[in-house]
């Protein structure tokens, strides 16, 4: 995603909107799973020659084991963290979902 905007200078409306579609698609499976991935940011987003989003590097990705679970743990890129990991609280699923908004602006 990021060598494209750079070759491209910026996306249409109309591409935004369909990569954050997948974008949000994405999320919702991963988060369906159980599975928080901490570090979203427009260098772990592919975007294949057909146009098509996938998520990637998994490697700080954490597994809730009911769905309930809260963390605690400072990780990620900081341009693109949470709110509640910035200060140290107790977070959930939801901090994958802030990321994606900082990346769509």
């Amino acid at each position: 995603m990021k060598s494209l905007l750079q070759e491209k200078g910026r996306f249409t409306e109309f591409e935004a909107q369909k990569l954050f579609k997948q974008l949000a698609d994405a999320l919702l499976y991963v988060n369906i799973v159980n599975v928080v991935h901490r570090d979203l940011k427009p260098a772990n987003i592919l975007i294949g020659m057909n146009g098509e989003l996938k998520l990637a590097d998994f490697g700080l990705a954490k597994t809730l084991n009911d769905g309930l679970e809260l963390m605690r743990t400072d990780v990620g890129t900081p341009y693109y963290q949470a709110p509640e990991i910035w200060e140290g609280k107790e977070y959930d699923e939801k901090v994958d979902l802030w990321s994606v908004g900082i990346i769509l602006f």
